[in-house]
């Protein structure tokens, strides 16, 4: 409309006018947000959109990120809803539209009582409620106001759904390398356990002339702590740098209260003292005549023996020893520290002696058999437990 006088009322200002054209505006979702979305669902993790937009337009850009629009339900039928109503409503409704604040609250309270873990974003003040209910609030970084991320549990500095996603791997990545790391660590020092035990028992009973004094035990203490010290320490923290498997992402989530020693691990620290201790202590007894050969020989056997733990946890993951350079460099340090004090006089303070070619193959040979026992029963016990499968609606 062609105004003359600048100063007309507005009544006259919107009357009389001219239809030039109709402008539409819309804030498309990142085009990275649906492949999170359906790798958070192939997760096991249940992904739910919830708005103060209008149910066409939720639709809409639900549809376009992969979100069911069928159900979509409004605020104003959430208001009427009881408590068990919405309960059986959120199980299989992936849309809400035209929510308000304590629509929100209500939504993660329904999942939170059918014992879903339930984690919430949001960015305004009227998403503060919600945050606060929920097991993990997340706020945006960037776009955030004060009142949400005061709400939250953390902050999302980039403002990006794929970084939810990768945090989450990443979280996987790490818990899987703690249990790793667990694992080999009981499983080694209860192979030490069961050496002395055994060694002591077996060597009482059936060579008595050969223990007493100074030559009642199969390992000396030093023995024991150069082993945690070389054999455990560098390549431990170097397991540490393990990267993400692959596929660790199609992995049902586990219960929020299961613990990192499960029965699975429990089992393989159980077998594994025992298996070491009977196909290695041979190598012991077959040598009892020089106790200080003996002792040798069994010393560089369990030294080894706890190095090469490190490979054959890891092959449950489906790692190969070249997937973690820090690791190879920490199991080299360890094979040159054994062998440092075995082939220079730092041997005599350890009461050792230098191997012949032989006699290492001897020891090969025992971590061998030690070796294939160790993997069939790890099978054994991967068939029985199994791999966690993925489901739709995560908890």
């Amino acid at each position: 409309k062609k105004v003359e006088d600048v100063e007309t009322e507005d009544k006259e200002l919107e009357s009389e006018m001219v239809f030039l054209g109709l402008q539409g505006m819309i804030d498309p979702p990142r085009q990275e947000v649906k492949d999170a979305v359906e790798d958070c669902r192939t997760a096991g993790i249940g992904v739910v959109m919830a708005t103060g937009d209008n149910i066409e337009t939720a639709k809409a850009v639900g549809k376009e990120l992969g979100f069911d629009p069928e159900g979509a339900t409004k605020g104003e039928e959430i208001e009427k809803m009881s408590d068990t109503e919405l309960e059986n409503r959120v199980k299989n409704t992936e849309v809400f539209a035209r929510v308000s604040p304590k629509h929100k609250v209500r939504i993660s309270q329904a999942l939170q009582d059918q014992d879903y873990t339930v984690a919430m974003t949001g960015d305004g003040v009227n998403d503060a409620p919600a945050l606060k209910n929920s097991d993990v609030g997340i706020a945006m970084g960037q776009r955030g106001t004060d009142v949400a991320k005061k709400s939250s549990d953390m902050v999302l500095q980039d403002d990006n759904f794929v970084t939810i996603r990768d945090a989450i791997a990443e979280g996987r990545a790490i818990f899987d390398n703690i249990r790793k790391v667990t694992n080999q660590l009981l499983s080694t020092n209860s192979g030490e356990v069961m050496f002395v035990f055994l060694g002591i028992l077996i060597g009482g009973l059936l060579f008595p002339e050969y223990f007493s004094g100074s030559n009642s035990v199969v390992l000396t203490a030093v023995m024991i702590l150069w082993v945690n010290f070389a054999s455990d320490g560098p390549p431990a923290i170097a397991l540490g740098e393990d990267p993400k498997v692959d596929g660790i992402m199609k992995k049902q989530p586990r219960s929020r209260d299961e613990s990192i020693i499960d029965k699975k691990i429990l089992s393989m620290i159980a077998f594994t003292g025992p298996a070491a201790a009977l196909t290695m202590l041979p190598l012991f007894f077959w040598n009892i005549e020089n106790f200080v050969l003996a002792q040798t020989m069994l010393f560089m056997a369990l030294a080894f023996f706890e190095i090469m733990m490190f490979q054959v946890i890891r092959r449950d993951y489906g790692l190969k020893l070249r997937d973690n350079k820090y690791l190879i460099a920490g199991m080299l340090f360890a094979s040159s520290s054994h062998l440092l004090i075995l082939y220079t006089p730092i041997g005599e303070y350890f009461g050792i002696t230098p191997l012949s070619l032989a006699q290492w193959g001897y020891i090969a040979g025992a971590l061998t058999i030690f070796t294939a026992i160790e993997l069939s029963f790890r099978r054994l016990l991967s068939r029985k437990f199994g791999d966690r499968k993925t489901h739709l609606h995560g908890k």
